[in-house]
Order: structure tokens, then C-alpha cells, then sequence
């Protein structure tokens, strides 16, 4: 994502109790630490949306014990590095099947829509495509009204990414893979 002409990732750092910014230097493949977004949080697959002037930021948070895929937390903040303000519903979902991101947010024929990793059935992952009905600071509601599922080729077994821009569909999916040992 770019933000004041800089390009920036938010990759997974739930290993390091952190939310963290990088800026790109060089792309694709040189990044640096920017910023550190939460810290003492273990949050997983952190996703950005630009929304009616607001950035939103969606996040499963399994600190102290507690899961990383059965809670959704949602923050906003006027830029993408904030500071972040929690929604005052949060947890604004709790469903293993339904609340852990599984991509960007995209919009189909007016409408708004969130991808989320149905993790009930580990590991055949399915995702789940839920209808943003509601999304302001003070409500927050989404109906499930899809799922993709794995299968459309012999060895899939999961799917765990869905994301949509400008025209292109990317489809991080998991296969399974035979190993063959010589004895």
C-alpha cells in the first residue's frame, strides 16, 4: 500500500508480540522497519481498508493465552500509521469459522466485502466472503454470504488468502504434495 508516496506492508510479526510497519527501499525485495503499530499483542493477518475517509484496520488478537482465530478486533484512525482507535464493540466478531482475515477487502457491484479463513476444520481451510453491512465507528455488522472451497484441481486441499485489485484475483492455496523416498 502507498501512503505519502511511500510504499508500505504490514507483514505477520504475531511471533514477535508486535504489529509492525515496513517501508519499502527498494521494490520488491528490500523493506525496513518503519513503525510499530501495537506492541505486546500477538495479532494475526492484520488487513488495511480505506473506507468513507477513515482507515480501518482488521485483526485477530490472541494475546495471553486467548486464540488468534476465533475474535475479529477492528481499529480506525485517520492515516494508515495511526494512532489507532479501538472500535467500542470489540471484539466486533467471535466465530472460528468466519472472523480471522483472509485478505483485502473489495468491493463487487456497490457493495463491500471482507474474506475471512474458516479455521473449524483445520487444515482444509475454506474462506468464507462476508457482506459489510454496517462499518462506522460506533457499529460494526457482517453477514457471511459465500465461501470459496478447494478442489478445483486434484491436489488442493485449502485455501487460505483471497485477494482482489485492479483486475487481478490472487488465490493463496494449500496442495498436497507427495514425497517419494528411495530406500
Amino acid at each position: 500500500m502507498a501512503t505519502n508516496g511511500e510504499m508500505i506492508m504490514m507483514p505477520e510479526t504475531a511471533h514477535n508480540n508486535t504489529l509492525e510497519v515496513y517501508r519499502c527501499d527498494q521494490f520488491p525485495d528490500k523493506w525496513s522497519p518503519y513503525s510499530t503499530i501495537m506492541k505486546e499483542t500477538a495479532a494475526a493477518d492484520a488487513t488495511l481498508h480505506f473506507h468513507d475517509g477513515i482507515w480501518w484496520l482488521f485483526v485477530n488478537i490472541g494475546d495471553r493465552g486467548r486464540s488468534k482465530n476465533d475474535e475479529l478486533y477492528l481499529f480506525y484512525s485517520e492515516t494508515p500509521l495511526g494512532p489507532w482507535r479501538p472500535h467500542r464493540n470489540n471484539p466486533v466478531k467471535s466465530d472460528v469459522r468466519s472472523a480471522r482475515p483472509a485478505g483485502r477487502l473489495f468491493e463487487h457491484q456497490g457493495k463491500l466485502y471482507r474474506p475471512a479463513q474458516d479455521l473449524s476444520c483445520d487444515p482444509r481451510y475454506t474462506v468464507p466472503i462476508n457482506r459489510v453491512e454496517t462499518l462506522s465507528p460506533e457499529r460494526y455488522q457482517e453477514t457471511v454470504v459465500s465461501c470459496l472451497k478447494a478442489g478445483w484441481r486434484k491436489n488442493q486441499i485449502g485455501i487460505h488468502t483471497v485477494n482482489h485489485y485492479a483486475g487481478i484475483t490472487a488465490i493463496d492455496i494449500m496442495v498436497r504434495r507427495w514425497k517419494y523416498f528411495r530406500g
